[in-house]
């Protein structure tokens, strides 16, 4: 298998152990902060994931498997996956603060707009 390490190429990250720097309890701050109220039924709603499941989560009685994390990082973004990870690699840090300002830059034209029309 060709992978980009025996390329000569650098990969962040790769070969770096990375279990030390898992923050279960960031991804229930991060869901609840999208959330404050119901963030089980809503974080269900956007995700399909069994409601169960995720109160489980953030409640710290489990962690969310390969399939779950999968499917909220792709609802979420690269926010959800930082939020996981207590020391960020750069690489995850930029792309979770350029998706922020997207997000950001998206409402500001939003508010544009509506007082524009005013």
């Amino acid at each position: 298998m060709i992978s980009a390490r025996n390329q000569g190429q650098s990969c962040p990250g790769v070969g770096q152990n990375w279990s030390g720097s898992i923050d279960a309890d960031g991804m229930a701050r991060f869901l609840r902060s999208i959330y404050p109220q119901k963030t089980a039924m809503h974080v269900a709603a956007d995700t399909g994931l069994p409601v169960e499941s995720i109160k489980n989560w953030l409640n710290g009685v489990s962690a969310p498997g390969f399939r779950a994390t999968v499917t909220l990082a792709l609802n979420y973004g690269p926010e959800f996956l930082a939020s996981m990870v207590k020391e960020k690699p750069r690489w995850l840090d930029r792309a979770a603060r350029e998706h922020r300002q997207q997000e950001l830059e998206r409402k500001l034209e939003s508010i544009k707009a509506e007082l524009a029309s005013l």
